[in-house]
């Protein structure tokens, strides 16, 4: 008695799954042709990726977009891809990091030459402007402060 319920379970268990992956798409059969999504644009924290995509992410600085926006993506958005349960698509996406920010070296109190070449070297526009009451070719001070972080050419 035992074996026949356990047979009709199993059997009605088989059934009950085939007929909701007929009508739910459960599991996907081998090599369906899928169109991959397009998440350029998008903001990273809000991203809904189907579960036949597995995201990889890699970051860089971008000026044209605000951090944490996707720039690319590879495969291209709209390629088209054979997929199955047993492994999903994989798809890099690139996300900016803003405008890369350099810290403003410490450069008061040195020598106005030695102090303009470590912030040029550091990638920093220099302007130098004379202070009233200062000692002539030594820095008072710079604007922005050393510590803060801004972009390079600035």
């Amino acid at each position: 008695m035992g074996k026949k319920l356990l047979f009709s379970f199993l059997l009605f268990a088989a059934v009950c799954f085939v007929t909701a992956d007929s009508l739910f798409g459960i599991l996907r059969p081998d090599g369906e042709t899928v169109s991959m999504p397009d998440f350029c644009g998008q903001r990273e924290d809000a991203l809904a990726a189907p579960d036949w995509v597995e995201l990889q992410t890699e970051y860089r600085y971008d000026t044209e977009h605000p951090a944490g926006t996707v720039i690319a993506q590879i495969p291209a958005a709209g390629s088209l891809h054979k997929i199955s349960d047993r492994r999903p698509c994989e798809l890099l996406l690139t996300v900016s990091l803003g405008a890369e920010r350099k810290e403003v070296p410490a450069v008061s109190g040195k020598d106005e030459r030695e102090a303009a070449g470590l912030l040029r070297q550091s990638g920093f526009a220099v302007q130098e402007e004379a202070v009233a009451g200062g000692r002539a070719g030594t820095v008072e001070r710079t604007d922005p402060p050393a510590g803060s972080r801004i972009a390079p050419g600035s």
